[in-house]
């Protein structure tokens, strides 16, 4: 099922760089849920910054849906 003469390194730089586009677009939203679950943790352990998230959140709600003028 998995062989190791499978894996190789990239000829040359642009290979390389081939090969991380490739593979950031495959995994774009694995990426994403890590990134996100890091945060939300991050946040967890510093209530403070989560308060401060919650309002920010909150004003720029109120701020973007109940304004009169565009």
């Amino acid at each position: 099922m998995f062989s190791i003469r499978s894996i190789n390194f990239p000829g040359n730089f642009s290979e390389a760089i081939s090969r991380v586009r490739t593979n950031v677009a495959y995994f774009r939203v694995n990426y994403a849920i890590i990134v996100f679950l890091i945060l939300f943790l991050s946040l967890l352990w510093h209530p403070i910054s989560l308060i401060v998230f919650i309002v920010m959140m909150a004003t720029w709600l109120f701020l973007y849906f109940l304004r009169d003028e565009p």
